[in-house]
């Protein structure tokens, strides 16, 4: 941690750039522990995590290159933009193991602001105030995709989960999180509304209903066929829980110093991925928190 002017300066003139990607995750992610640091600057050594290294390097301004809107000129190049190279996709990793994973609803800017403005609560009184910041930054990142000529956008969501992938992610598709509504309200803004005959209806805000009296396949399988030609779902693992322990048993003895235990590690390498790779709620993605606040627990 960065205490002093004096550290500060000797960060700044540190030739490797660790300290500076540090103080760059500090700002993306404020509540990060202290002893977490040390599980940060492991990763950052040669052939620990080269992906980790990738994601991590800075970009002109100092700030982490993929906590922002990102976007590109087709769907296959946005989706591409959300993890640099070397991150599995879901399908491609081992089912059961526990993992952090990145997910992202790829779509036009244009339909993105469709989809928000389909998505949007008319009880005022009862929308929540993720769901509004949600709003805001959603349109905003469009636009700005749009002023850039790049007229798809990735909206990122991140976590960890002991369930395999694809179930993980078909019962976000099925839920009432942003991601969740996202996906159901975009493939309605692209069939039409013609699943909706086959689905019960709910009481979400959403058109589309949870989930059909055979569970979600159904469900899940319309959105990424029925629509793929205009929204596609990026969902990949960003590392093992496996891992973490791993980088743990070197970087992270102050953890067992203070009394803490791998799930305390769990809790800020979640937001660690959250804050690098952009998902959390202030900067656009559908990560119910605030950036730099854990995910799972109170915003303040």
């Amino acid at each position: 941690m960065i205490r002093t002017e004096k550290e500060s300066k000797e960060a700044e003139e540190d030739p490797f750039g660790a300290f500076q990607i540090l103080r760059a995750l500090q700002k993306e992610a404020k509540h990060i522990s202290d002893a977490f640091i040390g599980i940060i600057h492991t990763c950052l050594q040669a052939e620990v995590f080269p992906e980790f290294t990738m994601l991590t390097r800075l970009d002109e301004s100092g700030r982490l290159p993929y906590a922002k809107p990102r976007g590109g000129k087709t769907l296959a190049e946005c989706a591409a933009t959300i993890l640099p190279p070397g991150f599995l996709d879901s399908d491609a990793f081992a089912p059961g193991r526990s993992s952090f994973y990145s997910q992202a609803i790829v779509q036009s800017s244009t339909s993105l602001k469709a989809t928000v403005a389909r998505m949007k609560i008319t009880d005022k009184e009862n929308a929540k105030t993720t769901d509004s910041i949600y709003y805001a930054r959603a349109t905003f990142n469009a636009e700005l995709m749009l002023k850039q000529c790049l007229p798809f956008i990735g909206t990122t969501y991140a976590g960890e989960t002991d369930r395999c992938a694809r179930k993980r992610l078909k019962e976000k598709l099925a839920s009432p999180q942003l991601f969740g509504r996202q996906a159901r309200a975009a493939a309605d803004e692209f069939i039409d509304g013609q699943l909706k005959g086959a689905l019960a209806a709910d009481d979400d805000d959403d058109d589309l209903a949870d989930q059909d009296a055979d569970g979600d396949d159904t469900l899940c399988a319309k959105l990424v066929i029925e629509a793929e030609s205009n929204f596609a779902i990026s969902d990949k693992v960003f590392a093992t829980k496996r891992f973490v322990a791993a980088v743990a048993r070197i970087g992270g003895k102050a953890y067992g110093a203070r009394g803490l235990k791998l799930s305390d590690i769990e809790d800020d390498f979640e937001a660690l991925v959250a804050a690098t790779t952009g998902s959390m709620i202030a900067n656009g993605g559908t990560n119910v928190a605030f950036l730099g606040c854990l995910p799972k627990t109170d915003q303040g």
